[in-house]
């Protein structure tokens, strides 16, 4: 695993802040730079560009000795202040971030997520379509334009969930939703 930090100025603040698909052409650019490896996103925080990437240890390595070199010195455009190479030991947090990946990915998850802890997670467009939610803690989570058709929401925390964009032909199961302030903007 791998942070890269990358410095925003005030022209490139506003064009990536908040804008998952940029940051998301920004890695793919870096596996492209690297010969067509692929690397996924883990974590990006906001205020300047930091993001938390996996990819195969030879991958992840061959990225920090070309920052260590002096040849990557910015990625379209933003200039790459740190590389820094994290353990490979996965916790709690990496599984969790791991199965969040699996069903944006469209993996099958099996529908069954009873109680299951996906708050804060970036779930956009994601085809959560009969999927089993009941007693989920989706607290936070950006659910926007994801596929709720037939998902089970039954007892579901929803606390300042972005649900916009769904397509109000969904017809999720609600019964006894926490559904305190969704979609609060900050």
């Amino acid at each position: 695993m791998i942070v890269l930090s990358a410095k925003l100025t005030a022209e490139n603040k506003a064009e990536f802040e908040g804008k998952k698909e940029e940051i998301e052409a920004i890695v793919a650019h870096l596996g492209k730079l690297l010969g067509g490896v692929t690397f996924t996103i883990k974590d990006i925080q906001k205020g300047s560009i930091k993001i938390t990437i996996n990819g195969s240890p030879e991958d992840v390595e061959k990225l920090h000795e070309l920052f260590e070199s002096g040849e990557l010195v910015d990625v379209l455009g933003i200039p790459v202040e740190n590389v820094e190479l994290l353990g490979t030991e996965d916790t709690e947090e990496d599984k969790k971030l791991q199965f969040i990946e699996r069903i944006i990915a469209g993996e099958d998850f099996g529908n069954d997520l009873v109680g299951v802890d996906l708050s804060g997670a970036f779930l956009s467009k994601a085809n959560l379509e009969g999927a089993n939610l009941r007693i989920a803690n989706l607290e936070g989570a950006n659910l926007e334009g994801a596929n709720l058709y037939g998902a089970n929401l039954y007892g579901a925390n929803l606390n300042g969930a972005n649900l916009e964009g769904r397509q109000p032909s969904t017809k999720p199961t609600l019964m006894k939703p926490n559904l305190r302030e969704p979609n609060r903007h900050k």
